[in-house]
């Protein structure tokens, strides 16, 4: 519906800052992000 499709166009608009979420997202989940940083 309409609230599915605004959900996923706001979720779009944030992928500038994915990066940074995705960083923190794999720090939590393991110490990959450091890898990531320095690779």
């Amino acid at each position: 519906g309409y609230y599915d499709t605004y959900s996923a166009y706001r979720f779009s608009s944030l992928d500038v800052n994915s990066r940074e979420s995705a960083c923190l997202t794999n720090f939590l989940l393991s110490d990959k992000c450091f890898l990531l940083e320095l690779d």
